[in-house]
């Protein structure tokens, strides 16, 4: 795992300006991935296979997804601007069109919250 993750890490830094927390965890393999190059992606976050992260134009700013997120399989983020909060849950085959708030579910076309998770300080 540490392997394939290595090199995947490695792939995207040398091609773009994306960044991805070292603790980041694509789903124990990947299939299909694809993310915009501005997109940041923080700790501890958990990408399944074919998950596409992105903005609308070119003049647009790209994804910030932040800690503890869980994206699952088929999973879209797709505008401008969107912030994924921390320990967000996104279903899959949800198509994100807008930021969510941190501890939140989301599912659905377009992805709409199900649920907020308390936190517990």
């Amino acid at each position: 795992m540490n392997y394939i993750y290595g090199n995947i890490y490695k792939l995207l830094e040398d091609a773009s300006v994306i960044t991805i927390q070292e603790s980041a965890d694509e789903g124990g393999f990947l299939l299909y991935l694809t993310v915009n190059g501005n997109s940041r992606i923080e700790e501890n976050c958990t990408i399944r296979p074919d998950v596409v992260i992105g903005y609308k134009d070119r003049n647009g700013v790209a994804p910030i997804i932040g800690n503890n997120v869980t994206i699952n399989s088929g999973s879209r983020i797709i505008g401008n601007g969107i912030v994924i909060g921390d320990n967000v849950i996104i279903a899959p085959g949800a198509v994100v069109t807008k930021s969510i708030p941190s501890s939140s579910v989301v599912a659905g076309v377009p992805a709409k919250i199900i649920k907020v998770n308390r936190v517990i300080k």
